[in-house]
């Protein structure tokens, strides 16, 4: 059986028998420069300083590794550690300014992810992106010149991680820099593997080091198995879909919630979905789901990355208190300050919990969420239970009156302020409700004409009436079996009927395609006949017959408003006011109006105390800096730990492999021991040559007499070390007790 030659106790980041090749140095250079150009593809601000920080992390990594094989090797992470502190307790106020500017920045990209308002933090000094990217190159640069030093993944081993994590997620574009990582992993996996290599206990330790190289390999490797394609919304939207019934749904909807590919028949159910309480029962539409973009297989929401380009203007619009889902009661309520308001309550049974139903004309900004960019519909993902609205009485042809009082009295200054939201958000609006397929354009200019001439609202309206009257039969039991195709041409083309999905779906386009912004909305309908029936605060109960799809168009200084196409559900209200010119009512071009760039304000200020989420204070470096001395403290109790463990396992050894092991101990700590001339006992020496090489077994004289020399060598090393060197073999490198 192969003896051990000696105690092998790692000497950690300061062994001063080896010095750093050019391998090693290549490997630091590629760490160091790939996880730096990565940051400067993150935080697009400081880009030309990130990249300009490669180069001297680079550098300064190297020196690092150098100062590592010096005397001063023993005081180095202290001091390090103790500069970089003070460093920012100097420059805390750059330093906290830099920390804003790049947490903007991710701010900035989270918009895009989430489609909500993060306010960015007001920066006093641009230049203090500097100050933290030295701090951070230094501290790279160390990290990764100790996981050089000590040929281990541990120190560098987080900074890869979170580096990668963000390449993933999004953050950091997946581009060359993403290689780079993946070819710095597999260099430093090789420099392990062939330092290690000559290690004599490496045999021991090589499941636990090759697990941690293919751990870290297959991350980076992730950054490119997974390129952007696989994030594509599409992608994201079959996993929300999938996931969506089981999260928001008690019972069936008999609504698509906008999935046109392959609708089936509706199938009306007696099931309870909404229970109502009004002050004053009358017509009414509870809004839910809203779709904003056709796709020719379905409606869904506006994309998170273009909702992100309006930020500015929603936070000013929200601080303002214009809110898409109320803006038709502020124009009623300053317009006519004798309007009446009422409240009803509303409780979800089994509807999709995931939205809020809301009526038009809804008063108040409680339930509008601040945060969400566009606010087309009011969503939640909690159990609300029993909702309280107030909203104003009134239909369309009301609003089309406050449209006309408003444009009386214009020149009135609380009048002029709120047009002036009012036209912010209808240049949003203007922007990204038009949009139409090519294969819909096409339906359209074939059965509306393709004659290019201003037309008013009402000429639009009596357009598409007729136009869904001649071409669409209405049918419930219709299964529109569309496939890949798109699904208003199908319908239109093919099965020509349709119920109110299908109508409202035509309807959207086309006003879209006469230059109308409009959207597709899902929720439930109370008729006036139905809502007649019913006393004041009577329940009334909506089930899945009252389901309902409809159209809504943007009627400019005052919002949105319904537009009811299907057969059945259209009254006297809406025909009388689709056939009559409303006076002062502008006109459209088909789809053909020019856009100006969306609003930009500055000096932003948060609406809530809640917004402060990259506050950085002095408390939070003392307490990294403590953090950074219990890592420490820990690292030597657990060194320490396993030092006392194999010294106290010696005494298991028989006298043969005690003998040999209690030498290589000696001979370590002899390694120690500076400026002195010292020779080692020769026959100490003969012993351990007889334990090693030997048949025979070894007496228990010979064991004491090694082990009285351990002693001694013990007591000369804490006679001859330094007080530094005390601290550094103590509780560094933990090799004596």
């Amino acid at each position: 059986m192969k003896k051990n030659s000696g105690l092998k106790i790692h000497d950690g980041i300061f062994n001063t028998d080896r010095k750093s090749d050019i391998f090693g140095i290549f490997v630091l250079v590629c760490l160091c420069s790939s996880v730096m150009l990565t940051l400067s593809e993150a935080f697009v601000s400081s880009k030309g300083v990130f990249i300009a920080l490669a180069a001297v992390c680079s550098v300064v990594s190297v020196i690092f590794i150098k100062i590592m094989d010096t005397k001063y090797a023993e005081v180095f992470p202290i001091s390090f550690m103790g500069i970089s502190g003070i460093y920012t307790l100097i420059f805390f106020g750059k330093i906290k300014d830099g920390m804003y500017v790049l947490s903007n920045d991710f701010l900035s990209w989270l918009s895009t992810v989430d489609g909500k308002i993060h306010l960015e933090n007001a920066v006093e000094n641009g230049g203090g992106v500097w100050f933290v990217g030295i701090l951070i190159a230094l501290l790279t640069g160390f990290f990764a010149a100790e996981s050089i030093k000590r040929k281990t993944f541990v120190s560098v081993m987080p900074v890869i991680i979170a580096v990668v994590l963000g390449e993933i997620a999004g953050f950091v574009p997946m581009k060359i820099f993403a290689a780079l990582n993946f070819v710095s992993m597999i260099v430093f996996a090789a420099y392990i593997i062939q330092a290690k290599a000559d290690d004599s206990h490496f045999g021991k330790r090589l499941p636990v080091q090759l697990a941690a190289v293919v751990m870290c390999v297959l991350i980076s490797m992730s950054s490119l198995a997974f390129p952007e394609s696989m994030f594509e919304k599409s992608i994201v939207d079959g996993i929300i879909e999938s996931r969506h019934p089981e999260k928001y749904h008690l019972s069936t909807p008999s609504m698509p919630e906008g999935m046109l590919k392959n609708l089936d028949a509706w199938e009306k159910s007696p099931t309870a979905a909404l229970r109502l309480s009004m002050e004053y029962p009358q017509k009414m539409y509870l809004k839910g789901m809203v779709g904003e973009v056709y796709t020719g297989k379905g409606w869904e929401e506006l994309d998170n990355v273009t909702k992100a380009e309006y930020e500015d203007v929603f936070y000013w619009l929200y601080k303002y208190g214009f809110y898409p889902q109320t803006s038709v009661s502020l124009a009623t309520g300053i317009s006519d300050s004798e309007a009446k308001k009422y409240s009803m309550d509303i409780t979800n049974i089994t509807a999709c919990k995931e939205n809020l139903y809301v009526p038009y004309a809804l008063v108040g900004e409680d339930i509008s969420d601040y945060t969400i960019i566009g606010g087309s519909h009011v969503s939640t993902s909690e159990d609300m239970g029993t909702v309280r609205y107030s909203y104003y009485a009134g239909s369309v042809p009301e609003w089309y009156m406050t449209q006309n009082a408003l444009a009386g009295i214009q020149d009135e200054e609380k009048i002029k302020e709120y047009l002036r939201h009012e036209e912010s958000y209808r240049d949003y609006v203007y922007k990204n409700y038009l949009q139409l397929t090519n294969a819909s354009i096409g339906v359209m200019d074939r059965v509306l004409g393709t004659e290019k001439k201003q037309r008013t609202l009402a000429e639009i309206r009596k357009s598409i009436f007729d136009t869904l009257e001649e071409h669409l039969q209405y049918d419930e039991s219709v299964v529109t079996k569309s496939g890949e195709n798109d699904f208003f041409k199908y319908f239109m083309e093919q099965t020509k009927s349709g119920y109110s999905v299908h109508y409202a779906t035509a309807a959207v386009l086309m006003l879209r395609y006469y230059g109308v912004p409009a959207r597709y909305v899902e929720g439930y309908f109370l008729s006036g006949t139905e809502a007649e029936k019913y006393e004041p605060e009577q329940t009334i109960v909506l089930t899945e017959e009252h389901a309902h799809a409809w159209a809504e168009y943007y009627l400019d200084g005052i919002g949105w408003i319904p537009f009811e196409v299907t057969p059945g559900y259209v009254d006297d209200e809406e025909l009388k006011l689709s056939n009559q010119v409303v006076s002062n009512q502008q006109v459209y071009d088909k789809n053909s109006l020019k856009y100006t760039p969306p609003l930009k304000q500055e000096d932003r200020t948060p609406l809530s105390n809640w917004r402060d989420l990259f506050e950085i204070k002095k408390e939070h470096i003392i307490a990294l800096i403590l953090l950074i001395i219990l890592a420490f403290v820990l690292r030597a109790l657990i060194k320490r730990r396993k030092l006392r463990r194999t010294l106290n396992g010696i005494k298991g050894y028989d006298n043969k492999e005690a003998i040999t092991v209690m030498y290589g101990y000696c001979m370590m700590l002899i390694g120690k021991i500076n400026d002195v001339d010292f020779a080692v006992n020769d026959l100490i020496r003969e012993i351990n040559l007889e334990a090693r090489f030997s048949a025979g077994s070894m007496s228990d004289e010979q064991r004491r007499a090694v082990g009285e020399y351990l002693k001694e060598i013990y007591l000369l090393c804490r006679e001859k070390w330094s007080f530094a060197e005390k601290i550094r073999y103590r509780f560094i490198e933990c090799i004596y007790l």
